[in-house]
């Protein structure tokens, strides 16, 4: 009886009964538990990929206006600046580039 009751409980019952199974196929549980991540997952990255751009280009202000402040102030050489701006955008590039390249 205790059985019956905890079977009755389960939100997947009434479609095994549709369809005429006792028990759940091999493997259903981890089935569901794949999708039902892969699910989030997708839903999380769409959701978080919208709100890292103004992040991104509030800090390549701040580094630039850094930059510029360091050079006006006289402590930084001007091509030592282009260097690492040119470094931060190609690896910017690459790391693109690489992403797209796994999709």
């Amino acid at each position: 009886m205790n059985t019956r009751r905890k079977i009755s409980a389960d939100p997947l019952f009434p479609i095994m009964q549709e369809k005429g199974l006792d028990t759940c196929p091999e493997g259903l549980s981890a089935r569901l538990t794949e999708m039902t991540v892969r699910s989030y997952k997708r839903n999380y990255s769409a959701m978080y990929k919208k709100e890292e751009w103004p992040g991104k280009i509030i800090l390549a202000i701040l580094l630039l206006l850094n930059g510029w402040m360091l050079y006006v102030l006289g402590h930084l050489h001007p091509v030592l600046i282009a260097g690492i701006v040119a470094f931060a955008i190609s690896t910017f590039v690459l790391i693109r580039l690489n992403k797209s390249m796994q999709s």
